[in-house]
Parts: structure tokens; C-alpha cells; sequence
């Protein structure tokens, strides 16, 4: 990995971060071209990543070359980037990279990584891609595509001060993926007016009984069917930190109040009357309090982290949210801290949090996880 162009890369996510536009986007359009395989189109607030996975999955086990973007990622971006299970290589990596910087573009860090894993799913041409959206949909930089068929697997509160006041403003900004034609599949949480009045041919997926696991692989399953695909055995797949559990651990990345209310439905479910410990770190600019809100109606302890991201909320930010709530049974320290206390425990809160407790192996010859870079080889070019 070249350590001048990851360095690039991360300078341009810290000092850019986002655009509320798709200028820049048509910009690498114009330069790259548009990708020319089908794909499926998924947006929604919370789901969209298991439901492209299964997606994905379904196509990889019927033979098909299947590309598959998603975000954000746990432990290296490279994970963004997948062909049939393997993370775009390194040496892909530097290709391609080179290639967009080459071109002058004041791109941010998600159109780059966007027309990154265009350009690579092209190369290796691929049968069909599944994209998952980043933020919203009618300005996310993954919405200069036209699909064979678009998907919207929920609605909830997240990114407010981004995409609305209100939920049906937030489902308006979903909605601008929806284009003339193109077989619209909805989840039961996605049933908003300004979705549903834009669809030309709409399907929505039933109500199940279950976990949020249970739901997301119906939305899943009915996006197949409609493309005429069946594969139940894929449906069974979800992605790291997903409700993934490791002895007494449970890793999932619920961020926001309906992530959580679906994470310990989940665990009631699963470990009926099991007393629960969480440890959790947030980022700043989530509703801290529903989530909170959430975690002590459930929780016999709290154990609060910072993650280690620009993005984080402090532990004493945290801990005032708690005091405010006069909830006492909580404690402070690090990741490691908290993995030492005795019974069932819930890592939650942030993707960013999930490789300090998962201690994942990328096998990177960078730290990719947006950090200050460690170099954990001396392979470097």
C-alpha cells in the first residue's frame, strides 16, 4: 500500500468531510464513466447493510460475479469494496486511487471510496452489483447510478439535522433514489407517502415475527423474488457486528434509538431475563439521550468508551447524559475494561468502536480504519 495516497486519502476525509451536492460526483462520472453491470440500489436508516449483504450473497451463491459497496466500514475500508466475498487488494487500492487523484477533482472521501469501487467493479467485470447508499439518497454520491431495482428498507431518526425535521422529510430525502421505472421493494418501516406516491411499481415487504434479523432477511428475500432470484440458504448471512456473538459477547452496531429498541428486542428474545451489561461508545452527533433512553430501561450496567474517531462523543459527555437521567449504575475506562466484567455483555453504540473490542486481524500493511497511520509493515512502496 502506497503510504502517500492513504495519507491523501485520510487528509481529504478530516479537512472535507461532506457535500451536500452531486456535483463533484457527476464530475468523476464524467471522467470515469458510469458503470455499465446492473445493480440494486439500497438505502434506508437502519437494515440497508444486512439486507445488500443477503442481496449480494443470494447472486455470489446462484454463480454470479457480484461487486457489493457498503459503509461505513469496522476495520479497514478495503471492506467497502468486495468482490464475491474478497475485499478490494491493496495494489487495487493504489490503481485506483492514483487514478482519481490523478484527475483533480475536489472529491470527498466517500465519492472518492464511491468511484473507487466503480472503477474496480468495472475492471474485474463483474455480473451485478449491490450498492448500498452512505447518507440519505438524493445527494449520497451512489445516486448518479440507474438500477434494475431500488430498495428502502426503513425510516427512523438518525442524521436529523442533515435530512429533516420530521420522518417524512427524512423519507423524502430516501425517496431521491427512486427513479422513473425502476421496481421500487420497501421494508414495513419505510410506508411514508413521499416513498410510496414516487414508486412506479411498488412492493413492500410483510411484517415478521422475529428479530431484526428475521425483518431485514424478508426485505431481502422479497427484492430477490421480484428479480426472480430465490436462494434461501443466503438469507441466512448477515455481516460482522450484526447481532454477532463470541462467548458472552454480542457485537452490534446499533447507533441510533430504533437500532438500540431492535438490539434488545433481539437480545430478550434470544437470552430471555439474561441481565445485560453495555458497553458503549457514541458518536457526538447522535440523539444521545433516546439511545440512553433505551440502554437503561434494559441494562443492568453501562460501561461508557470513547471511540477512538474526530467523530466520538467524550466519556464525560456521555456520563452527563447519564447523571441528567440520574442513572448511577454505570462506570467509565476503557474497551478493555469493560470486556472484564463478568456475564452477558453488548458492545453497541458506533461502528467505530467495534475493532479496539473485536481486535479483527485486517492483515493491512496500513492502519486503514481512518486514523493516524501506523505502519505495521515494512513493505511500503
Amino acid at each position: 500500500m502506497k503510504k502517500e495516497l492513504i495519507e491523501k486519502l485520510f487528509e481529504i476525509s478530516e479537512k472535507r468531510g461532506m457535500n451536500l451536492s452531486l456535483d463533484k460526483a457527476w464530475e468523476l462520472a464524467d471522467a470515469l464513466g458510469l458503470p455499465e453491470f446492473p445493480m440494486i440500489h439500497v438505502a434506508g436508516t437502519n437494515g440497508k447493510g444486512s439486507v445488500t449483504t443477503k442481496i449480494g450473497k443470494a447472486y455470489e451463491l446462484l454463480g454470479y460475479r457480484v461487486g457489493v459497496y457498503t459503509s461505513p466500514h469496522l476495520f479497514t475500508f478495503r471492506e467497502r469494496i468486495v468482490i464475491n466475498g474478497e475485499m478490494i487488494s491493496e495494489q487495487a487500492v493504489n490503481e485506483g486511487l492514483e487514478k482519481i487523484f490523478s484527475l483533480g477533482i475536489d472529491a470527498t472521501y466517500f465519492e472518492i471510496l464511491t468511484f473507487l469501487a466503480f472503477d474496480y467493479f468495472s475492471k474485474e467485470q463483474i455480473d451485478i452489483a449491490i450498492i448500498e447508499t452512505g447518507l440519505g439518497g438524493r445527494l449520497d454520491a451512489t445516486n448518479v447510478i440507474t438500477p434494475i431495482l431500488t430498495v428502502i428498507t426503513s425510516i427512523a431518526e438518525d442524521h436529523m439535522p442533515l435530512l429533516g425535521t420530521t420522518l417524512e422529510e427524512v423519507a423524502q430525502e430516501k425517496a431521491g433514489i427512486i427513479k422513473p421505472g425502476i421496481p421500487l421493494v420497501i421494508g414495513p418501516k419505510a410506508q411514508y407517502r413521499a416513498i410510496m406516491d414516487k414508486a412506479d411499481e411498488l412492493y413492500i415487504a410483510d411484517e415478521v415475527e422475529g428479530d431484526f434479523d428475521a425483518q431485514n432477511s424478508e426485505i431481502a428475500r422479497l427484492a430477490l423474488e421480484v428479480n426472480g432470484v430465490v436462494c434461501p440458504e443466503a438469507l441466512k448471512v448477515r455481516p460482522m457486528c450484526r447481532f454477532e456473538q463470541e462467548g458472552d459477547v454480542i457485537y452490534d452496531v446499533a447507533h441510533n434509538a430504533d437500532g438500540f429498541k431492535a438490539l434488545f428486542k433481539a437480545l430478550e428474545l434470544h437470552f430471555p431475563g439474561e441481565a445485560i451489561t453495555a458497553i458503549v461508545g457514541m458518536s457526538k452527533d447522535k440523539n444521545i439521550e433516546k439511545c440512553f433512553e433505551v440502554l437503561v430501561k434494559h441494562c443492568k450496567h453501562i460501561h461508557l468508551v470513547e471511540a477512538n474517531s474526530p467523530r466520538a462523543a467524550t466519556k464525560e459527555e456521555l456520563a452527563a447524559v447519564l447523571d441528567q437521567m440520574n442513572y448511577c449504575s454505570y462506570t467509565t475506562g476503557t474497551i478493555e475494561d469493560g470486556m472484564g466484567t463478568a456475564g452477558k455483555k453488548v458492545v453497541c453504540g458506533t461502528f467505530f468502536i467495534m475493532k479496539d473490542a473485536r481486535n479483527y486481524p485486517t492483515k493491512d500493511t496500513l492502519d486503514l480504519n481512518e486514523r493516524s497511520l501506523s505502519i505495521s509493515s515494512s513493505s511500503l512502496t
